[in-house]
């Protein structure tokens, strides 16, 4: 689903409920979002183009770049 609702106003209230101006506080709404599921949904009405995943992408930059000599091996003796 693209849309939870949760009702948290009694168990995690920002104010105390025993005032008025508390439990008016109390009455909100907040909305969380996660990257993924945003690129998700992007990527299925063809908004956002396929890009590799992370994993492979952090093997790729771990890789030593092309131009850089290999080390030489210490002197010995």
């Amino acid at each position: 689903a693209s849309l939870t609702v949760e009702a948290y106003g009694e168990y995690r209230p920002l104010a105390p409920n025993d005032t008025e101006e508390g439990r008016s506080q109390n009455r909100r709404v907040e909305l969380f979002y996660s990257r993924q599921a945003i690129e998700d949904i992007m990527r299925e009405r063809g908004l956002l183009e396929d890009q590799p995943a992370p994993a492979a992408e952090a093997a790729a930059s771990e890789e030593a770049p092309a131009d850089v000599p290999p080390a030489e091996a210490p002197p010995t003796g």
